[in-house]
């Protein structure tokens, strides 16, 4: 049996042992349990809920707390089109342990080259939201609503900086509002 001292009597000057066989027990035992244990904790997703009139074929672009549009074809996201009931992409982002932050409302801006043409051209950074993509590996889940092709084109992983890039085809002739919702769990 394994002991220790647990003190030693001034008056006598005899050492007192305990056996440490029932704390190693225990200490074992609280060991084993801890993937038990924490086997019924959630793990953390992150989802953001992106809104935007879509008139042609744009990539969204996501890391950390910010987005891009990159136009592709077509007018870019955030020009001014009759067609559009608006020109502003709305951001709302939440954990499943916190309530959704407040919309971000956005209007995105180019300079030059695709702004009201058909050439390609990335937006200005939207406003930063929290809570943002995750950096670290996640399992993705992407939801949308809206007439055309949704397609996740990039994952995001530490090679690319955790950089999402989901690509939106709208097949409708008019601008089409889509909704898309990203819901990411960390692994």
């Amino acid at each position: 049996m394994l002991s220790f001292v647990v003190a030693t009597d001034p008056e006598s000057n005899d050492m007192k042992t305990r056996s440490v066989l029932p704390i190693v027990l225990i200490a074992a035992a609280v060991i084993a349990t801890g993937p038990a244990l924490s086997a019924g904790v959630p793990k953390r997703t992150t989802t953001i809920k992106v809104t935007a009139c879509v008139p042609g074929s744009d990539q969204m672009i996501i890391q950390a707390g910010n987005l891009v549009w990159h136009n592709i074809a077509g007018d870019p996201v955030g020009v001014r089109r009759d067609e559009c009931p608006t020109n502003v992409t709305t951001i709302t982002s939440y954990t499943n342990d916190n309530a959704p932050a407040a919309p971000i409302s956005w209007i995105p801006t180019y300079n030059g080259d695709g702004a009201d043409s058909d050439s390609a051209a990335s937006s200005s950074l939207s406003p930063t939201f929290d809570p943002g993509l995750p950096s670290r590996d996640v399992t993705l889940n992407v939801s949308e609503t809206g007439h055309g092709y949704v397609s996740v084109r990039q994952s995001p992983t530490v090679d690319n900086g955790y950089q999402l890039v989901i690509e939106i085809d709208n097949a409708d002739p008019k601008p089409s509002m889509f909704t898309l919702t990203i819901a990411a769990t960390e692994k």
